[in-house]
């Protein structure tokens, strides 16, 4: 009799497992989704804060208050058609151009965190193939925290990297 209360407890946590992992998942993916389904717009439009986890938000601001303030500063030079300081290109993918279409390949889910390799393609004028991964945190929901991208069409190593790149 005993054996059975412990294959049943076993069985019971294992189940529950199981479904907290697949319910993980699904926000996981839920969150990349929404990341992706519209168009980037880092300069005109407030930061998503249920997307993005805290060291995100703080230096997603901080390009836009840089962009801002370099706008102000070049209206009142010698130059006031000059371009502010800004990133150009796709912020949260690493070809300029951006993408496509996008396949999540696989998350993986350690602890608190998880990563999400995506499968990114760009047929505009050549057929571009690479692959990205999104790094998250748990609090309270899943939240981005970086991005790490692919070694073949990008210059910086992560999303933090290129924020960071602003201020130079």
């Amino acid at each position: 009799m005993k054996n059975i209360f412990y294959i049943l407890l076993f069985l019971s946590v294992l189940f529950t497992a199981c479904h907290n992992d697949q319910t993980a998942k699904k926000e996981i993916e839920n969150t990349v989704m929404h990341l992706y389904a519209k168009p980037e717009d880092l300069y005109n439009k407030a930061v998503d804060t249920t997307l993005f986890s805290k060291d995100i938000i703080a230096l997603l601001q901080n390009a836009q208050k840089i962009k801002k303030a370099d706008e102000e500063r070049i209206k009142k030079s010698d130059s006031p058609t000059d371009k502010p300081n800004l990133i150009e290109g796709s912020v949260f993918n690493s070809l300029y151009e951006g993408f496509t279409n996008y396949t999540i390949k696989n998350i993986a889910i350690k602890g608190q965190t998880a990563s999400v390799a995506i499968d990114f393609e760009n047929n505009t004028t050549t057929q571009e193939k690479w692959t990205d991964t999104i790094v998250l945190v748990h609090t309270n929901n899943w939240k981005i925290n970086n991005i790490v991208f692919s070694k073949k069409h990008s210059q910086t190593i992560d999303l933090k990297e290129k924020l960071k790149s602003i201020n130079q």
